[in-house]
């Protein structure tokens, strides 16, 4: 009769809905207080003690240093209180090659007596030259009756002889890392729970000096399992959990790569290399446990695969209808190449008929950029149908040719009543990531604001902050009243009425923030960043070349093609072009096959045509004329990294108030046996530019990105690899006399004959009694070839000797009263 009445009680429970809880931290450390909290300690028993300090997250750092070096690519922590600081150890260069260290960060005595339970979650990074992580570099927890530490792992699988170290930097092949900003949750309830004193600490044993840097942030004690958070399902046996197997998980099968179980969390591309390292790591707080994984590259890597992971069916049905639910996991993974029917890499499929039918799909990682490992804890929000019904199922849909993904520890979820967040793929950035010195216009701001919550947003708030990133103070600051969003709305497409102009010389960072009236309960998504600089003389829209994640060439079937990058010379600039900056990545070793590039620079203006006047997103050939060239022969031993710099013959200055591209030509394919070889052009996804270019349009004055002319046609398709692939294509700059190329309005000037033939007539209209007129004549790469000359205010025409110039096509500028006049003519002398 017990046994019996045990089952009843099972079903019964099995289908009574309770309200899901949030779990709110009871003790936590976000280092904002400037230095090492006071009562926790840092020692290290070497002769050469290499102690845990303190860094406000902008200027200094470990992070700051090795990017300097090119050793990584990221200058920050990713974590979510960065901005007001985190603790970190760098043991480079410290001591000698044989010195043993044990560095011991200490936290002082917490009270966690009245608690069942005891987790600690973390953000953190470890760059490991000799160590193993896993083993070096862990977390240890006792409590005051005892002088025992119990240890805890980190960073599993996180080993030398485990891992593929970084394949992008060579010279530095010792080197593995974990993600960076890796969010860690242990449960330690068997050593502090109950207990009044408790002490934490981080634990790294190294010998030598060649040892990199751990980072760590966001410290937080919570009082039960946080992956639980509003759980509704997931969190018992055989549902969202992969530990052991896939369990009620099932994949169809289907040939080629497929979805698997893996006991480690590890992804090997075992037909890309002869080893058996991990090439893919998941991160996920049960990884120890098993996960689910798709290598995408299990056989090679031109084939595409369509593989599916399909949850048990989800039983709903106590869930009041109308209420906002979604699917958290924890995912790690590399984005490629897509299957090229519709669907992204990866997405979810959503059913509500036990998996017949699946009338919803949320696509994921859209702007994660190729071939970058990425970790991440996602909250997805599910289509409000989904609550109520009892045959809900979810499929994971991997459709790609690369790279992989890593699922672990799904949970269907409450969402939090109050969750205004930013979107991450929609807000506006500057309109390049780097601008010259003396090269400053104003940036438009834009952004999109979600209510993800349940309960309806009023007054609602969208900021702006832009940070001088040496002095790390505001410089700017606007708000948005966006009033009442309801639940699952959005405020679309959010233009700030004022913009900033940045001063020459600076380097900032901008933060969206949104908030409403109610206390957000999941801060970490209520705000979106982005970096610029004003430094230097280069014009680029790639952070460096340490942003590059590959390289990329047009699907055709003729492999030549010319692409570039669009740039904009704002009013009162004063610069000149001389020379440009680009990479490349050799797969087929050009060298000895005699391989030239060319490299172009583009005027976006001729005559009346200046920009895309007709709005066909194509710099069409009578809109654009070349002001630069030069040849590259192209060399052996190049990374995709290494930077080419190529000058232009002469210097050309540009015009204010006009676009340019600079573009570099791949006409003359190198063969071998027969096979014209493709040329990959270096690109980076660390920027995407969706919503600059929307901002830019709203505001009258459009911003490109690339620009791509296949073989045989005569225009380049603008913006052609989308907003967030930018070829690794830059310009060089240095100051000159600019050009005022101001746009016809009150001053008109005509010439005759043309083509001329010795002299010329030019005849002015509009021009104003007494103003005195100005004139000169420029080349076509904008080299002044007669001198300014003036005569008299109040003519209508004048007589130009071109006698003494060169056939060609020529410029002719002429200024009366602040207003500016060019016209193109053609000398043609006999």
């Amino acid at each position: 009769m017990t046994a019996k009445l045990t089952i009843v009680l099972f079903f019964v429970f099995s289908f009574l809905y309770l309200p899901a809880t949030n779990i709110v931290p009871f003790w936590q450390e976000d280092f904002s207080n400037g230095q090492i909290p006071i009562g926790w300690t840092s020692v290290d028993d070497s002769p050469f003690p290499v102690l845990w300090e303190y860094s406000n997250g902008y200027n200094d750092g470990p992070l700051v240093f090795f990017h300097s070096l090119g050793l990584f690519p990221d200058e920050r922590l990713h974590s979510r209180t960065v901005a007001n600081g985190y603790i970190y150890i760098q043991p480079h260069g410290v001591g000698g090659e044989t010195h043993l260290h044990r560095s011991l960060l200490t936290t002082q005595a917490i009270d966690c007596s009245n608690k069942e339970e005891v987790f600690i979650s973390f953000h953190t990074f470890i760059m490991a030259r000799n160590s193993d992580p896993e083993t070096a570099a862990i977390l240890e927890v006792r409590n005051g009756g005892t002088d025992d530490w119990t240890s805890f792992t980190i960073f599993p699988f996180l080993t030398q002889s485990g891992v593929e170290p970084n394949p992008y930097f060579p010279g530095n092949k010792r080197r593995i890392q974990s993600y960076n900003g890796q969010w860690v949750c242990i449960d330690i309830s068997e050593v502090a729970a109950g207990q009044s004193e408790v002490y934490i600490r981080w634990r790294w044993e190294w010998t030598g000096a060649q040892e990199y840097c751990w980072l760590l942030d966001d410290v937080e004690l919570l009082d039960a399992n946080p992956l639980n958070e509003k759980v509704v399902w997931g969190d018992l046996p055989g549902e969202g959990s992969f530990e052991g197997g896939l369990n009620g998980w099932t994949v169809p099968a289907v040939n080629g790569c497929n979805w698997e179980w893996s006991a480690e969390g590890i992804v090997d591309y075992e037909f890309q290399d002869s080893n058996d390292k991990a090439d893919g790591l998941g991160c996920s707080c049960t990884l120890t446990d098993g996960a689910a994984i798709m290598n995408g590259l299990c056989g090679p890597s031109e084939n595409t695969h369509f593989t599916r992971l399909i949850s048990p069916v989800i039983d709903l049905s106590g869930v009041v209808p109308g209420r906002r639910l979604g699917v958290r996991f924890n995912q790690s993974g590399a984005v490629g190449n897509n299957a090229g029917n519709g669907l992204p890499v990866m997405s979810v499929m959503v059913s509500v008929d036990g998996g017949q039918s699946f009338f919803d799909t949320l696509f994921l990682n859209l702007v994660e950029p190729f071939n970058k490992p990425f970790c991440k804890n996602t909250l997805l929000a599910l289509p409000v149908e989904v609550a109520g019904e009892e045959a809900v199922v979810l499929k994971f849909v991997f459709s790609g040719s690369s790279f992989f993904w890593i699922i672990d520890d799904v949970r269907v979820v409450e969402m939090y009543d109050n969750d205004l967040k930013i979107s991450e793929d929609y807000f506006a950035v500057a309109p390049a990531y780097a601008l010259p010195a003396g090269v400053v216009r104003p940036i438009p701001f834009l952004a999109e604001v979600h209510n993800a919550g349940n309960l309806p947003q009023e007054n609602t708030r969208l900021m702006v902050e832009v940070v001088d990133d040496e002095t790390v103070e505001p410089v700017f600051r606007d708000t948005i009243f966006l009033g009442t969003i309801v639940p699952g709305g959005y405020s679309a497409d959010t233009l700030f009425p004022t913009t900033f102009t940045p001063e020459p010389d600076r380097a900032y960072t901008v933060y969206y923030t949104t908030q409403g009236n109610g206390t957000d309960e999941n801060p970490a998504d209520n705000v979106a960043s982005f970096r610029f600089h004003t430094q230097g003389d280069v014009f680029s829209k790639n952070k460096n070349q340490y942003s590059i994640n590959s390289g990329f060439a047009p699907v055709t079937t003729d492999v030549r093609y010319e692409i570039g990058n669009c740039f904009y010379i704002p009013e009162g600039s004063n610069i000149s072009a001389v020379g440009m900056q680009f990479a490349f990545v050799d797969a087929f070793d050009f060298a000895g096959l005699n391989v030239f590039l060319g490299i172009r620079l583009y005027r976006w203006s001729k005559g009346n045509n200046h920009g895309d006047a007709n709005g066909d997103m194509v710099a069409n050939a009578d809109e654009f004329e070349k002001v630069a060239e030069a040849l590259y022969q192209v060399e052996s031993g190049l990374f995709p990294w290494d930077v080419i710099e190529v000058p232009f013959e002469e210097p050309v200055i540009l015009n204010e108030d006009t676009y340019y591209f600079t573009t570099v030509e791949y006409s003359s394919p190198g063969v071998i046996a027969g096979q014209q070889l493709p040329f990959f052009i270096s690109a980076s996804e660390e920027i995407n530019y969706t919503g600059t270019f929307d901002a830019a349009e709203k505001t009258g004055h459009s911003v490109y990105g690339s620009m791509l002319r296949l073989w045989g046609e005569t225009g380049f398709e603008v913006n052609a690899w989308g907003p967030l692939r930018i070829p690794f294509i830059r310009l060089i700059t240095s100051p000159a006399t600019p050009v005022r190329e101001t746009r016809p309005k009150e001053l008109q000037v005509k010439v005759y004959p043309n083509p001329a033939s010795g002299k010329m007539l030019a005849t002015l209209q509009n021009s104003r009694p007494g103003s005195r007129i100005a004139f000169g004549i420029y080349d076509i790469c904008g080299r002044l070839v007669l001198p300014r000359q003036y005569c008299d205010g109040g003519v209508s025409h004048f007589t130009i000797d071109v006698s003494g110039l060169r056939n060609g096509i020529y410029l002719l500028q002429v200024i009366a009263e602040n207003h500016a006049s060019t016209r193109e003519f053609v000398v043609a002398n006999r």
